[in-house]
């Protein structure tokens, strides 16, 4: 019983070591790396790399010697996801990406508003084109005898009215791709 009331006090003092070591170098946790390892908590903690932004707003001249490389005064990243990172991270501490993925130059598709990769020509989203030149590959006119198109819209209208009727699609969306099928024919 003796046993168990120290461990327990032992780990509530590692608890609140580490707690305090990780939020000093701007982390958020910490208590129970310290509460369920101990001193080894407590080094995982400690050489995590420093998080705040004040560490690196020195100069180079103040900073020691193993510290004074050109990575130490790297300014602070913001990654996609939102989240603030120190310059001297290479991925992001909430979502895990690597530093180079969260810089790839983005393109709002303009039909439906999402972010995309700028390489991209046609949006994730709604695969509409995302530069208006452009045209898509269902825009472009394809030689189809008019027997084969009409029983493709026939079918394409059936799978439709079944997808309606499962209550997958609304009676305005069904009314809408229906119009466009039947103006194609």
């Amino acid at each position: 019983m003796a046993y168990l009331i120290g461990w327990i006090i032992n780990s509530v003092v590692f608890g609140f070591i580490t707690l305090y070591v990780a939020e000093s170098k701007g982390y958020d946790g910490g208590f129970w790396w310290g509460f369920w390892l101990g001193i080894i908590g407590l080094l995982v903690v400690g050489f995590r790399p420093d998080n705040t932004e004040q560490h690196y707003s020195h100069t180079s001249s103040e900073l020691p010697a193993w510290a004074s490389s050109s990575s130490a005064n790297l300014p602070s990243w913001t990654c996609v996801c939102g989240a603030k990172n120190s310059g001297s991270l290479d991925y992001c501490q909430a979502c895990r990406r690597n530093k180079s993925e969260s810089t790839v130059p983005k393109k709002i598709c303009p039909h439906c508003g999402a972010g995309n990769k700028a390489t991209n020509t046609l949006c994730f989203a709604c695969d509409k084109p995302l530069d208006e030149n452009h045209p898509t590959p269902q825009q472009t006119p394809t030689a189809v005898s008019s027997e084969e198109t009409s029983s493709d819209y026939i079918t394409t209208l059936e799978k439709l009215g079944k997808l309606r009727e499962q209550g997958i699609l609304t009676e305005e969306e069904f009314q809408q791709k229906k119009s466009e099928i039947l103006a194609k024919m």
